[in-house]
């Protein structure tokens, strides 16, 4: 059973960083290249915060690339860049294919046939995302 999910309101001491976030989206849908580290102690928000902003910048059109770290991957520095590479690789090989392709391999096999992906890509791609 699912529980139902709290409406977010923002926290006072959370504005600013709220207001930051989306003068980053702005940036972005300007064709700006922009990059956001958001840090800080546990249970602070930060995660509520990005879905936040993700979920308004979803609805504006972007595509959301997500990585998150755990302790269990504390020791894996490239973890978040994998995650983020991989899903970027699913988005485009299922938007050039129009169809549902749901994990790496399929995705660089497709991108790698449709001569998207040469095949020393997908090597240089093999390294962060094992293929």
């Amino acid at each position: 059973i699912a529980e139902p999910q709290q409406p977010f309101v923002i926290m006072p001491s959370r504005q600013s960083a709220m207001d930051s976030l989306m003068q980053v989206k702005e940036r972005a849908g300007e064709g700006k290249p922009t990059i956001c580290f958001v840090s800080g102690g546990p249970f602070l928000g930060k995660s509520r915060l990005i879905d936040e902003v993700a979920g308004k910048a979803a609805n504006d059109g972007f595509t959301i690339l997500k990585s998150f770290r755990t302790s269990l991957d504390s020791f894996t520095s490239f973890f978040p860049l994998r995650q983020i590479v991989s899903a970027a690789m699913i988005k485009c090989a299922m938007l050039t294919a129009g169809r549902e392709i749901d994990n790496e391999v399929s995705a660089a096999n497709y991108l790698v046939d449709e001569n998207i992906f040469k095949k020393t890509d997908r090597v240089n791609i093999g390294s962060i995302v094992p293929t």
